[in-house]
């Protein structure tokens, strides 16, 4: 027997009522370019040390497990301030670099891929975000980026000429807690004076964007630009790309 499957956003179907649009940050509206993992290649080469993106592909989300609850990972004692936050994660690069295999002076080169992170020449807008986001901002949409990203993510979005469009930019490592805990949701709404009724999520993540979104009781679509999610319950949507959205909103 068939399973149902989720709902497939190619044309126009019928419309979500909101008037608040979340938009997680990474493999949403931008990349790193050319692929995720050169964050921790160039900084090692940086520093005459060669790794194999295979093997950073591995072990670069290692760091919050310490954190962890049932809700998502919760860290506000470590987001105090950015001094802090920078301090906790080179030292979570340093040890990912540790068991990666890696030799040479960790330390430095985790604080040049945290450094890198946060520069938005390591970054492509995708071709579809700026349209895509002109056209809901014309059409009245209030809108706000929520992210697992460092301090500095608001300077990085206004750096590729994204800060336009949002009200709001809530960061995980200011907000002291990681999607898909509920409290980076909640801080998000509180900045853009919104409930979960109001919102919908938009965001590349099953677990961290749909499902924590959903918990709280707000609508969500899942943007799959690359069609290889599974798993996706058939109440929610999922759209290949950006421009879709504006299909049914």
């Amino acid at each position: 027997m068939n399973k149902a499957r989720p709902t497939e956003v190619t044309g126009a179907t019928q419309k979500l009522a909101c008037s608040v649009l979340l938009f997680d940050f990474g493999e949403t509206l931008a990349r790193v370019w050319p692929y995720h993992e050169w964050l921790y290649v160039r900084a090692c080469r940086e520093f005459g040390v060669e790794v194999d993106p295979r093997v950073v592909a591995s072990g670069q989300d290692a760091g919050w497990g310490p954190y962890e609850t049932p809700d998502g990972p919760a860290h506000p004692q470590i987001s105090m301030s950015g001094a802090q936050f920078l301090r906790y994660k080179t030292e979570v690069i340093a040890e990912r670099l540790r068991q990666m295999g890696i030799a040479g002076p960790l330390e430095a080169i985790a604080a040049r891929i945290y450094e890198l992170d946060t520069q938005p020449e390591m970054y492509r807008v995708y071709d579809d975000a700026i349209p895509t986001l002109t056209a809901l901002s014309e059409r009245g949409y209030r809108m706000a980026i929520i992210s697992n990203h460092e301090w500095e993510l608001a300077e990085l979005v206004n750096g590729l000429g994204l800060g336009r469009f949002f009200q709001a930019i809530i960061t995980s490592a200011r907000a002291g807690y990681r999607k898909p805990h509920a409290r980076i949701f909640t801080a998000t709404l509180d900045a853009m004076d919104a409930s979960p009724q109001d919102a919908l999520m938009i965001g590349d993540g099953l677990a961290p964007d749909v499902e924590g979104a959903t918990k709280l009781g707000m609508k969500a679509v899942l943007l799959d630009r690359s069609a290889r999610q599974v798993g996706v319950a058939p109440e929610n949507s999922v759209i290949p790309n950006l421009t879709s959205l504006l299909d049914f909103l």
